[in-house]
């Protein structure tokens, strides 16, 4: 997973930073709708990342207690587990809340309603906030694998002393299960940013077809998910 995560997580820089260069060069170099548009695929791109770090806790958490519980282990591997939690959810949280601000003032910026030095200031916070997330969150991710590894070793040796595999929790269920319903819920907020973008901006002219190929992709990727997690083992 860390590694995975580290992956999406450059790229979610490599957008971040590129919306930010084309607000730059919007005037005269290139067009307004391309930083809007790139600005806007940042903005989900962005709450997608984070939304997979909240499902991996989420549901590497619910597995960890299971398998600590299964295995007789120490409960305080919980507790780490909770801390982890703690102190990365914070980051995530506000790294999305941000993002989505900074994509409403630039709408906003776009119609002139807003200040473009506001625009800009959000979006510095925003690519620094996101910086310093992608530290914290890999950190905790790495961790977290650490203690996945040690409860897996500890119940393995209780099923080669016995112990039925079936009574082993799925650490597997529980992360497709949380990363089905993320996908599915990012699948609707594509339509939020679509209506944002046509009766807030008023950008009658809005291509539709991104936006069903976003929702159909994401539609997508959370259905057979949620088919994995409910096919019958053998």
């Amino acid at each position: 997973m860390a590694r995975i995560y580290t992956g999406l997580a450059v790229w979610n820089l490599v957008f971040l930073a590129n919306a930010f260069a084309m607000g730059y060069l919007r005037r005269g170099v290139v067009e307004p709708r391309v930083h809007v548009l790139s600005g806007l695929f940042a903005a989900m791109f962005c709450c997608l990342v984070h939304a997979i770090v909240f499902s991996h806790f989420i549901g590497s958490g619910k597995w960890i207690k299971k398998g600590v519980d299964a295995a007789g282990m120490d409960e305080a591997i919980v507790k780490r587990t909770k801390r982890f939690k703690g102190k990365v959810f914070p980051f995530a949280l506000f790294s999305m809340i941000f993002v989505v601000v900074t994509a409403f003032l630039g709408g906003g910026a776009d119609v002139g309603s807003v200040s473009p030095t506001v625009h800009l200031v959000m979006g510095v916070l925003t690519l620094a906030l996101n910086v310093v997330a992608t530290f914290f969150e890999r950190a905790a991710i790495r961790e977290n694998s650490t203690l996945i590894t040690r409860v897996s070793e500890a119940n393995r040796e209780r099923i080669a002393a016995g112990i039925p595999a079936e009574a082993l929790p799925a650490a597997t269920d529980e992360a497709t299960r949380a990363g089905s319903k993320v996908f599915l819920f990012l699948a609707a907020n594509v339509w939020l940013l679509y209506a944002y973008r046509l009766f807030v901006m008023r950008h009658r002219d809005e291509p539709l077809l991104p936006y069903l190929i976003g929702c159909g992709v994401l539609v997508f990727v959370g259905l057979r998910l949620r088919a994995a997690e409910q096919a019958p083992r053998v």
